[in-house]
Order: structure tokens, then sequence, then C-alpha cells
């Protein structure tokens, strides 16, 4: 033991072996895009930025029926994924 240690009000130091890099574990890999958390439900800026548009287009969707919501409180979540409405878009376009 040194002095630093032996003085009294001082608590040992943990003496830890190295470690060897080499020898230390992978980090763990990144979810895959199958193991990731699949989104039900997205807020206003979420979904507007994900599909490109903007607020009022979106509220004017919502409206009409286009785009399906439900308000919890004061915060209205939409169910409507972006990709669902884009693909839906695509096929109404090319009929």
């Amino acid at each position: 033991m040194n002095a630093l240690n032996e003085r009294p009000g001082r608590t040992p130091r943990l003496q830890t072996p190295p470690v060897c890099l080499d020898q230390a574990e992978p980090p763990a890999p990144s979810p895959t895009v199958s193991q990731r958390v699949h989104k039900v439900g997205y807020t206003v800026n979420e979904w507007c930025h994900a599909a490109g548009l903007g607020r009022s287009k979106l509220y004017e969707m919502i409206a009409d029926g286009t785009v399906q919501s439900v308000t919890v409180g004061r915060r209205r979540i939409i169910t409507t994924t972006p990709a669902d409405f884009l693909a839906a878009l695509a096929g109404g376009a090319g009929a």
C-alpha cells in the first residue's frame, strides 16, 4: 500500500487488473430493421416531416378523411402511416 491509502479518512483505492483491448467484448450490434419497434402513431410534426407535407394540408386531409387520426387530450395522433398514405396516393394517381 502506498502512503496515500494509509492516511486516516481516505478510502482505499480498488486495485483492478488492466484491461486488454483485444480481449474486450465487441459492442452490441445495432438493432436491425425487423427488430425495431413498429411505430403506429405519429405526432403532426413527425408525420409532416416524413410525408414532406405541411401542417395545414395534413389538417385538411384529416378533415376530409384521407388521413386517420385520434385525439387524446390535446394531443393529435396520426394513425395512418406516411408510407401507407403515399402508397395509396401513388396507386390512385396511376389509375
